[in-house]
């Protein structure tokens, strides 16, 4: 059974060169919007679908330090609630697949966070079909079509229910889509909403939307 799920766009904590006021205002929206989303609707499972951090290339202490803090105390007030973290491209420190392990989750939280809160699961270096038939794709295993039709394949066998990946799909070929098998995707990375019906393809925008003129 498909539970109740929240699904977030891109976040981008850390825009606009680390602005203290910026971070202001995601701290507020957490708190007015998604937290009190979570205690109206109890949802089961809340998604992340990339870039929750902004600057691909380092990450701020200040911000850091608060997401962390905001993160810890929402999984911490919902412990029945499976949170789950994608990784996008701005959470990682370089773009090559190798080097997938250095990225921005692994900085913040680290293996103790998880080891701590049970409920908080972060997906960076591989795919991973959890127990609803949810299959996570981080940034990576969308971008490398080869590494993506390999992972489709691992998976054929098994039953899954929906995609969530951080892709522009609006650019995905009719060989990407045929893969899919009808099954619905979730995505991150465009930050204004795109759907395609049809293939049942949905670019769920961004939580704050931001375009090249809010970079820096």
């Amino acid at each position: 059974m498909i539970k109740s799920t929240l699904v977030i766009g891109d976040c981008h904590f850390g825009t606009k060169t680390n602005s203290t006021q910026w971070l202001e205002q995601m701290t507020t929206f957490f708190q007015t919007q998604i937290i009190k989303s979570i205690e109206e609707y109890k949802f089961d499972k809340v998604i992340f679908l990339g870039d929750l951090f902004d600057i691909r290339y380092s990450t701020n202490t200040l911000v850091g330090v608060k997401v962390k803090d905001i993160i810890r105390n929402m999984v911490k007030e919902f412990p029945y609630v499976k949170f789950c973290f994608l990784s996008g491209n701005h959470d990682y420190y370089s773009p090559r697949k190798e080097d997938m392990h250095y990225n921005v989750y692994e900085m913040v939280f680290g293996d103790e966070f998880t080891l701590t809160y049970f409920n908080a699961n972060f997906y960076t270096e591989s795919p991973f079909l959890d127990e609803d038939g949810d299959l996570f794709l981080p940034w990576f295993f969308t971008e490398d079509k080869e590494l993506f039709a390999e992972t489709l394949e691992h998976y054929s066998h098994e039953n899954i229910n929906r995609v969530f990946c951080h892709s522009d799909l609006s650019c995905w070929d009719s060989d990407m889509i045929k893969q899919m098998n009808g099954k619905p995707v979730y995505s991150g990375h465009i930050h204004t909403p795109w759907i395609d019906e049809e293939h049942n393809l949905y670019n769920l925008g961004a939580a704050l939307p931001l375009n090249f003129n809010d970079v820096n």
